[in-house]
């Protein structure tokens, strides 16, 4: 038997039609706010005050004008919002809210998030690695499954975000921790086959790029650039290369995928991907399998020196 205190009671007295007004009325920062007095109060054996205010609500009698989901529907619309082109910031929200809203809820988007790890900052990773993949998550306790998030697991992606106007600090810190998983994946998630690196805001050549080393099992990579404003995105367009490195290759790599490079980076990630059998970008007019066919390799107008 596992006890809650006051703090866990206030939990459980939360319906989904709270947390929904909440959200609407953009008071969820209140409710952080009343759950971590309360965690407080639990250890000094005081009743928080705000249970007067927040009184039990029972669920209304099961009829059949009441509108549940299955889980299967719940988690395929999960699976497809995770599965979009978000901003960071989005998809941060998408990964804090779910575990406010029901149990069932938590555990559709904790099996979600596990099959297709988003890592958003350095600290984020010790996160997954230490409570997530373990199990050791709230959305496992109480769940009796067979499911094991390593051997879910499908994907990971990393999110290199710098702000534009300061340049971009080298290394970018998740480069260590990319290193550092990319070790790791064949013991602990064996089943990855694909790695995307997601570059927010940068406009210029990443040095350490032409370091990553990916295990024999990840036959996918995706480069993805977004913007949150249009001055990195033009700069990205006339200054993004890779730094020269005749060595630097990824013959393990079998479908690729950049969205948002441009012309010259696009061209020099195909030549180091040589054995691909599928290359989509949008950069390119024409298909780009036809430009590799032809042998086209170009020069970058502006080439960083390599000083690593």
């Amino acid at each position: 038997m596992v006890s809650c205190g006051a703090s866990g009671a206030y939990l459980l007295s939360l319906q989904v039609a709270d947390v929904r007004r909440l959200c609407s009325e953009n008071k969820m920062s209140l409710l952080i706010d009343e759950v971590n007095q309360a965690l407080i109060d639990d250890r000094k054996g005081v009743a928080p005050p705000f249970i007067k205010t927040w009184p039990l609500q029972y669920p209304p009698p099961l009829s059949m004008s009441l509108s549940t989901l299955p889980v299967e529907v719940l988690g395929q619309i999960i699976a497809e919002a995770w599965a979009l082109p978000l901003t960071p910031f989005q998809r941060l929200q998408m990964a804090t809210s779910p575990l406010l809203v029901s149990r069932s809820f938590a555990w559709e988007f904790t099996r979600v998030f596990c099959t297709d790890i988003h890592i958003l900052t350095p600290s984020h990773l010790n996160h997954v690695l230490r409570l997530v993949l373990p199990r050791l998550t709230v959305a496992f306790l109480s769940t009796d499954s067979p499911f094991s998030p390593m051997e879910f697991c499908r994907s990971i992606s990393f999110l290199l975000q710098v702000d534009p106007y300061r340049g971009n600090p080298l290394p970018h810190p998740v480069w260590n921790n990319i290193r550092c998983i990319m070790q790791l994946l064949p013991k602990y998630l064996p089943n990855v086959q694909r790695v995307l690196l997601n570059y927010h805001n940068w406009w210029c050549s990443d040095p350490y790029f032409t370091r990553l080393r990916l295990p024999e099992q990840v036959v996918e990579l995706d480069v993805v650039f977004t913007h949150s404003l249009p001055f990195s995105k033009a700069r990205l367009k006339q200054d993004m290369s890779l730094v020269e490195d005749p060595s630097f290759a990824l013959p393990g790599v079998k479908k690729l995928t950049v969205v948002g490079g441009n012309w010259w980076f696009v061209s020099q990630l195909v030549s180091a991907c040589h054995d691909a059998k599928s290359v989509t970008s949008d950069t390119f007019k024409k298909p780009v399998m036809s430009i590799i066919q032809e042998g086209i390799v170009p020069t970058p107008k502006k080439q960083l020196k390599s000083y690593i």
